[in-house]
C-alpha cells in the first residue's frame, strides 16, 4: 500500500480524473491509494479508506499554494497538508495557516 505522501509526491504523473483515497486521519504517512475513473472505488473503501480528493483538484491546490506564497514550490509536507487542508474545509490554505 502506498503512503498519502507518496501519492502526492507523484502526483504530476496521475491520470487528472483519478481520485485519491486515504486513511483518516489524513496525514502524509496513512494508506493512500488513487482509484482511476473507470475503477470501482469500493476497493479503496472496503481497505478503510476514504474519499479525499480528484487528482486535478489537488494539482489545483498546489498551484494555488505556491501562487499565494510568490510562486515558492511547496515542500512534500506543505503539499500534503494544503491539500488536506482543502479535502477537510473546501478552501485554499491561507498563507498565515501554520500546518498542525
Amino acid at each position: 500500500m502506498t503512503s498519502l505522501a507518496e501519492i502526492v509526491d507523484q502526483l504530476e504523473g496521475l491520470d487528472s480524473d483519478a481520485v485519491i483515497f486515504a486513511q483518516q486521519p489524513w496525514r502524509g504517512d496513512n494508506r493512500a491509494m488513487v482509484v482511476a475513473v473507470d475503477e470501482d472505488e469500493s476497493m479503496a473503501e472496503q481497505q478503510g479508506l476514504i474519499y479525499l480528493l480528484e487528482v486535478d483538484l489537488a494539482r489545483e491546490v498546489l498551484e494555488v499554494w505556491s501562487a499565494w506564497r510568490n510562486d515558492r514550490q511547496p515542500s512534500l509536507a506543505d503539499a500534503v497538508a494544503a491539500i488536506v487542508y482543502y479535502a477537510q474545509r473546501d478552501a485554499f490554505m491561507p498563507v498565515e495557516h501554520q500546518p498542525n
